[in-house]
């Protein structure tokens, strides 16, 4: 039996290296870990979404522009038109403008009308081309509007162009009791 019994004996084992052994965490660390992964998956997953969303609201402010611009055409090109025996495919594309500019509305897009609106209320909307400066302008207003804005909701998703009038300024040496030219300085 001695024989059998050293063959089962602590001396029948050879010692192994061992790997170091890590910090063990808690169950309430594994878990906080987890969670972090999936907030962050569930984070990126948000932005691309919103970014999709961004994407889609640009493409219908686009659209709004398109259809503000074929109303521009129709309304352009409508004496031509009824001159060429063309009436009914003039009422017809105006009637798909209304449609499209319909659809948009539907979806909460609204393209925003920028002309003979004033400056001050329409600052935040437009980026300004040009400005026109004429005796008969009283006060700063939208005299063109080459692209209109387009509101999303209560957003802003397309800025509009416009070109500007605004009041003839006045020579510095004029004078606003007389009405005539001042003397320059050092004449009489």
């Amino acid at each position: 039996m001695s024989s059998s019994a050293d063959a089962l004996g602590w001396n029948a084992f050879s010692e192994r290296p061992v790997g170091a052994a890590g910090a063990l965490a808690s169950p309430a660390s594994e878990m906080a870990a987890v969670l972090q992964r999936y907030r962050s998956d569930l984070d990126a997953a948000q932005a691309e979404v919103e970014a999709a969303c961004r994407r889609g609201l640009e493409a219908l402010a686009q659209q709004a522009v398109l259809a503000v611009r074929l109303e521009a055409a129709l309304a352009l090109y409508e004496p031509q038109l009824a001159g060429a025996s063309m009436e009914k495919a003039h009422q017809h594309l105006r009637i798909l403008k209304d449609q499209m500019l319909a659809e948009l509305a539907a979806a909460g897009v609204e393209p925003v009308r920028l002309e003979g609106r004033s400056y001050d209320e329409i600052a935040e909307l437009v980026e300004v081309d040009g400005w026109l400066h004429r005796d008969d302008i009283e006060a700063e207003v939208v005299l063109e509007e080459l692209e209109p804005a387009v509101r999303g909701g209560d957003e802003v998703i397309g800025i509009g162009r416009v070109g500007m009038g605004a009041p003839a300024e006045k020579h510095p040496a004029e004078t606003a009791s007389e009405g005539r030219v001042a003397p320059e300085k050092g004449r009489t």
